[in-house]
């Protein structure tokens, strides 16, 4: 285990994750609360996007604190701050001057109820997240992204858009923000961690004088859990969206195991084969061959379940040649022989990505609290590469043949793409693509 990373309990059993960098300035203190897109479904049309809504109320402050006097205690931190929003977490923090740590734990131990949520600031806020809104839905790869997450997971609690829609953002009221606020946001429902360079002991000390004095509910909110189920045939469901766009943009949607599966680091090594580095199968086959203007692929891994979503744009007069591509992309990796010698340099990138991303703090809270969120525990860097490590050649072979060997799923375009149908290239699946 990694001396510097260390796990504990606050006196009322909140849990915290305590990383140190001795050779570091600065210190990063974050919370996460489990809420997010996925307890927004089934409560009404009106709180789709609710939980990301709320994330813009959290540095609003209340009397005395007003929003003017959060951004000043924030700016006097001489550090940054930031939070988001997913389908199961939602998270802040704020990074200072290791010398500012305490200062910025009262700050925010003073945010953690959200304060009193005013009526002109919640006007306001409803305003830049419609803008918002407006922003992302002039962005294809957002759109495409948006259709086929939506659409793979239709009917259950992880089809609801984070963000919400115009027609959402403008039902919801204050009562029912500060209801959704009381049943998901209290300390039972979240985790604290500190990051950087600081006193393990005396920060221990300081978060039980401020979070640790709180009261916590014996029961945690929960959101309903979705069931994977390996396909039995190929076949794609496809939406299409007719728009004037300067290239035809498409993307693929399909379901695989969940973070809390015994296949997750297996996943990892499939994902990061088809998508990580310039020499992966997606980068040689569709971007550095020129059929595709760009091209990015990436795994979502839920508590219960996960989706391989993959999108790229190309000109029309290529996209057909771009498709083609794509599926036989796919089938490569369903059938190319993985060598210990590629699985060792799998793994090399894998652990490079995983470094350089946590270097920066936001990266860290995000991957650890969803870890948590989905294990029950925090887990250092070391430990994550140590279970990447350990998948072996059979298991990988077994993972990918459950998500590939029966392409099932989601096909999206946004474009137009002439007389053009989408199927399966000669010499890969047997199956069809579905208009819908």
């Amino acid at each position: 285990m990694d001396k510097n990373f260390k796990t504990r309990k606050l006196n009322n059993g909140v849990p915290v994750l305590m990383a140190t960098y001795p050779d570091g300035e600065t210190a990063t203190i974050g919370i996460s609360y489990n809420v997010g897109g996925r307890n927004e479904w089934k409560r009404g049309n009106e709180y789709d996007g609710i939980s990301h809504f709320l994330e813009h109320q959290f540095f609003k402050g209340s009397p005395p604190l007003t929003p003017q006097k959060v951004n000043e205690a924030l700016d006097d931190l001489g550090g940054l701050d930031n939070a988001g929003t997913t389908n199961e977490i939602t998270f802040y923090y704020a990074k200072t001057l290791r010398s500012e740590v305490f200062n910025a734990i009262d700050l925010f131990d003073k945010l953690l109820i959200f304060g009193e949520i005013s009526q002109e600031e919640f006007d306001k806020e409803a305003f830049v997240v419609k803008q918002e809104f407006r922003r992302l839905e002039d962005n294809p790869p957002f759109l495409l992204y948006k259709s086929l997450k939506s659409e793979l997971f239709k009917g259950t609690s992880l089809e609801m858009d984070v963000i919400g829609n115009i027609d959402s953002l403008s039902k919801v009221s204050l009562r029912q923000m500060e209801e959704y606020r009381n049943e998901h946001y209290g300390l039972e429902n979240a985790i604290i961690l500190v990051i950087g360079n600081y006193d393990k002991e005396k920060v221990y000390d300081k978060l039980n004088e401020t979070f640790g004095q709180r009261k916590v509910k014996s029961d945690k909110p929960r959101y309903q859990l979705t069931e994977y189920q390996t396909p039995t045939n190929s076949k794609l469901r496809v939406k299409i969206i007719e728009k004037d766009t300067p290239l035809v943009f498409y993307g693929l949607a399909i379901k695989t195991p969940g973070g809390k599966s015994e296949y997750r680091a297996a996943l990892d090594i499939l994902t990061s084969y088809i998508t990580l580095g310039k020499s992966s199968l997606l980068q040689k086959q569709l971007v550095r061959s020129g059929v595709c203007a760009f091209a990015f692929s990436f795994t979502e891994l839920h508590e219960d379940i996960g989706n391989l979503i993959l999108v790229a744009g190309a000109p029309q007069a290529t996209y057909p040649q771009a498709h083609q591509a794509t599926m036989k992309m796919l089938h490569d990796a369903l059938t190319m022989e993985i060598t210990p010698e590629l699985l060792k340099n799998i793994c090399n990138r894998i652990e490079y990505d995983m470094r350089a991303n946590l270097e920066e703090p936001m990266g860290m809270l995000y991957e650890q609290a969803i870890g948590y969120w989905q294990r029950g525990r925090f887990i250092s860097m070391e430990e994550m590469l140590d279970e990447i490590r350990s998948v072996t050649i059979e298991k990988y072979n077994e993972v990918r043949n459950m998500v590939l060997n029966n392409l099932s799923g989601v096909y999206s375009i946004i474009g137009k793409m002439g007389d053009f149908k989408p199927d399966f290239p000669e010499g890969t699946w047997e199956g069809e693509f579905t208009l819908d």
